[in-house]
């Protein structure tokens, strides 16, 4: 994975879980906050704030899901307790399953299966898939 898909990656789970966004530059952040990612670049652009970017407002990029469990582990409990318009929850179906090539597999239900070398980048890809198509839907 590029650094730019896990950045959108993380972005999109940071969004699903609710966490602010803010205008940050080199140490420096405006005290402002927004629920997206793209709420917060237009305030920039549209203010001409040279140099700052939206992080989190703990000044994390974009969180550190990638390769941090407990901050993703946030993210899948939030999911197993979110309900489908059917009223069906959402839940792990397949986790942490080996494949035949020794890869780890993990499946949110109603969702692709995702397979990677390791836990926590099968998990990461089922979160990020499960955000772009049943939460943002």
């Amino acid at each position: 994975m590029s650094e730019q898909e896990i950045l959108e990656g993380n972005t999109l789970i940071a969004e699903f879980e609710g966490l602010p966004f803010v205008p940050y530059r080199l140490n420096r952040s405006i005290d402002k906050k927004f629920n997206t990612y793209k709420e917060c670049q237009k305030y920039i652009e549209k203010n001409k704030l040279e140099g700052f970017i939206p992080e989190l407002w703990w000044n994390q990029k974009s969180g550190q899901y990638d390769h941090n469990f407990q901050q993703l582990m946030r993210a899948v409990e939030k999911i197993t307790k979110t309900k489908y318009d059917d009223g069906d929850n959402a839940y792990l179906r397949t986790f942490g399953m080996l494949n035949k090539d020794g890869n780890v597999m993990v499946r949110i239900n109603r969702c692709p299966l995702f397979e990677a070398p390791t836990l926590i980048e099968a998990t990461w890809l089922a979160v990020v898939d499960w955000c772009r198509t049943a939460y943002l839907r």
